[in-house]
This record gives C-alpha cells, structure tokens and sequence, in this order.
C-alpha cells in the first residue's frame, strides 16, 4: 500500500514538473520569439528642436512590461514622461524643451560667444551674437560648454532676481557683465550708466531704489547697490 501511494506521489511530482517546464517554455517563446509583449508603437510629443529619432534613442524600449532604462536625454530637452498603454502595447513619451531665458557671452580667441541658458542657469544651446535690450545677455571673462551651468545655485538665483526686477519695472539694460565671477558681482549698463549689484546679496531691497532713482538715471555717473540695505549713487 504504502509502495503505491509512494509511486502515485512520484507520477503526481513528475507531472508536475512537466507541466511547469512546458509553461516555461512557452512563456518563453512567448515573450523572446514572438512580438505579444513587444512594444508595438512610441509616440513623442512636445519636442521642436529635438528629433523624434534623438528622444526615443535617449531610452531603451524592448518590452512593455519592463522597466524603461533612460540613457542620456539632448542637452535641449529639460524632462521626458513616459506614459505605457499595457494594453495597447503603446508608448507616450511626453518631452518639455528647455525655454531660451539669457545669453552667456564670452570671449574666446578674440571672437564673442554667446550660448543661450535656461531659467536654471543651464547652458543647452550655441548662438549668434545678438545685441539688444529686448535679449539679456550676461558678458563675463569664463567660457562656460554646453550641458554646464553659468554659475553656483545661490548666486544664480540673485542674478535671475537681478534681471527680472528690471524686466518688471520696464528699465531698458544695454548690457550685463560679471567679469571673472571672482568677487561675484554683476554690472548692469542702463545706457552708459553703470549699475553695481553683489551676487551674494538677496538684491529684493534695489527695486524699490532703483525706481526711486529712475528718474535720475541720464544725470548720474553711477549707482551702486552691492551693500545690503544701502544705496550709493553720484
């Protein structure tokens, strides 16, 4: 008796074993041998600059249920979703260009150029030298390349403040220059009216100056504004 419950428990484990190897298999086949869980279409939206070729190669599709492997996305491009349709077999890759916000200009070899820069501070993109009060620009003694930013977080953050704070109250700049960065200050030119600025310092308390002084600006021969709380001018 027990000999055959042994036998039957041997038969049922063989069977067993049979039936998984052949769903192994098939699942096998199934998924490397034929398309069933392939990804069957990708879909790129939002892109202008970009190719759709460049962002679909920036990631590795095989499988729809595997996860995605992103590679190296185009400098140009700031963020990349990636939307699957399990169903449908389908990828939706939704793709945020980065927005021209300054020019970073410098001199190299006797010849200025200029890379365009994000709202981050990010440089993604070359230039031709423009001039103009409708373009900002920033002139400074470093070459910065392409996939870098201008300069430290903290001092970036003043700087955007700087230039938008003249953008809101309408004041035409020239130009704006930092120099080497080494005692990180920025100079604004209001026509051939130098304005002086600190990089390290929260610049909020010079909007209310400068328009205070606006008025001024044709009679004077400076403004300096790179001490915390206080105005300088002559």
């Amino acid at each position: 008796m027990l000999k055959i419950n042994s036998e039957k428990k041997r038969k049922r484990r063989i069977a067993i074993i049979a039936i998984i190897t052949i769903l192994f298999i098939g699942l096998v086949y199934v998924v490397f041998l034929t398309d069933f869980f392939k990804v069957k279409r990708i879909e790129v939206v939002g892109n202008k600059t970009v190719s759709e070729e460049e962002i679909k190669n920036a990631f590795n599709f095989s499988y729809i249920f595997w996860s995605v492997e992103e590679k190296r996305l185009p400098v140009t491009v700031r963020e990349a979703k990636v939307i699957k349709s399990f169903l449908k077999r389908e990828v939706l890759i939704e793709t945020k260009e980065r927005e021209p916000f300054a020019l970073w200009c410098f001199n190299k070899e006797g010849i200025e150029n200029c890379r365009w820069f994000d709202e981050t501070g990010f440089i993604f993109m070359d230039s031709p030298l423009t001039k103009g009060a409708f373009i900002k620009s920033i002139r400074g003694d470093r070459e910065v390349e392409i996939g870098n930013f201008v300069m430290e977080e903290n001092l970036f953050k003043n700087l955007k403040e700087i230039l938008d704070i003249f953008e809101r109250n309408r004041i035409s700049v020239l130009k704006f220059e930092t120099g080497d960065l080494k005692n990180e200050e920025l100079t604004a030119y209001v026509g051939n009216l130098p304005i002086f600025f600190s990089l390290r310092e929260d610049p909020s308390f010079t909007e209310e100056a400068l328009n205070t002084l606006k008025s001024k600006f044709s009679s004077l021969s400076y403004i300096d504004l790179r001490s915390e709380g206080k105005v300088f001018y002559k």
